[in-house]
């Protein structure tokens, strides 16, 4: 197990630059520059057995229900473009590592334990490992930096988890109701993109501990999600006739900066909770 942790952690790759501005009336916290890494090595606490990362007693606080209604017109289809013939691989890509700029460690899922490992880049050494509360066969994991926090998709339960790395804590549990094929995170729009095996790619907002659905879009056998980061033009890879991979730009209307009603508010703030 440690060894495949190993190898999977070798081969990610971090890309995060600059340092996240505060909040004012004329600060747009999705145009900011992105977090930066702030340590060399993972700088969380070494733990000899595997740690726990914890929800509260009452899990029906955490339980988010989405409303796919909401927005059903913010993604759209720009463009097609049929691809060359795959090799007879798998072509679906799994999200199985995560980089926290905060801490600077890397987290790789563990599903058939239901719990991730921390991994020091540098030395390629699990830190930590961690039992996750509510997590059932976590497949799939993406960070999201501004947050400090990580999103894990769990196959047993086709549900997403979000877990704050401040505290360690289990901080929400949504439902997707459909398998999850891929996952996405557009780290400075803050937006989740969400491939499932019902033939469709949902996007959200994702705040500090919560996630809102703002819209929807079917697109039938789905097996890659991209990004491009400057335009955050959405990439999307679907099977097409013969096994051939087909190219689809979907672009998303940008988000509203948040209204700011403190002059200067520091992280931790309620107008920074609500980022």
């Amino acid at each position: 197990m440690r060894t495949a942790i190993r190898r999977q952690a070798a081969t990610a790759i971090v890309l995060a630059n600059s340092a996240l501005a505060g909040c004012s009336p004329r600060y747009n916290p999705y145009t900011a520059p992105l977090p930066s890494a702030t340590n060399a090595s993972c700088m969380l606490p070494a733990h000899s057995g595997r740690a726990m990362i914890p929800a509260p007693n009452s899990v029906q606080a955490l339980i988010i229900k989405p409303n796919l209604t909401d927005a059903p017109g913010l993604l759209k289809e720009t463009s097609t473009m049929p691809g060359p013939k795959p090799a007879a691989a798998k072509v679906e890509q799994r999200s199985d590592t995560a980089y926290d700029t905060t801490s600077g460690c890397l987290f790789v899922v563990e599903p058939a334990a239901n719990a991730i490992a921390a991994v020091d880049p540098a030395t390629r050494h699990i830190v930590s490992q961690y039992q996750v509360a509510l997590a059932n066969r976590p497949r799939q994991i993406v960070a999201d930096n501004p947050h400090q926090q990580l999103i894990i998709a769990n196959d047993g339960n086709s549900s997403l988890e979000i877990i704050d790395l401040r505290t360690m804590q289990v901080t929400a549990v949504m439902s997707i109701g459909a398998d999850i094929g891929a996952l996405l995170f557009d780290q400075q729009w803050r937006r989740l993109f969400v491939a499932t095996h019902t033939d469709e790619v949902r996007a959200y907002q994702v705040g500090r501990g919560h996630v809102v659905p703002i819209g929807m879009l079917k697109l039938a056998r789905t097996r890659t999600l991209g990004l491009d980061t400057t335009s955050h033009q959405v990439l999307v890879g679907t099977e097409g006739d013969g096994g051939r991979i087909v190219l689809h730009t979907l672009e998303a209307a940008p988000p509203k900066p948040p209204r700011c009603v403190f002059h200067h508010s520091a992280p931790g703030s309620p107008c920074w909770e609500g980022l």
